[in-house]
């Protein structure tokens, strides 16, 4: 049918473009962090950001320190496009 061919036609479809952004490299880590927002970094990168950024690594502690319960819980709200949200609401987002 007519329509069908053209409801075909007019679909768009978002892939992200693999070679361009390095799957036939193996997705490469980038050389540095200042390099991750590069094409053929962004997969690379962002899978492997513990080998790029330097961290370090703590012993536990002989003796833990039990963390405090809060007098009361922290009323997390945040504003987008004009609404007011909570906390909740962004974890159900």
């Amino acid at each position: 049918c007519a329509m069908c061919a053209l409801l075909a036609c007019s679909v768009a479809v978002a892939s992200p473009d693999e070679d361009r952004l390095g799957k036939a490299q193996g997705y490469p880590l980038a050389p540095s962090a200042a390099r991750i927002h590069e094409a053929q970094y962004i997969v690379g990168a962002f899978s492997g950001m513990d080998r790029i950024s330097p961290s370090c690594e703590l012993a536990p502690a002989d003796q833990p320190v039990q963390l405090k319960i809060a007098d009361k819980e922290a009323d997390v709200r945040y504003r987008f496009r004009n609404h007011d949200y909570t906390l909740a609401d962004y974890m159900e987002h």
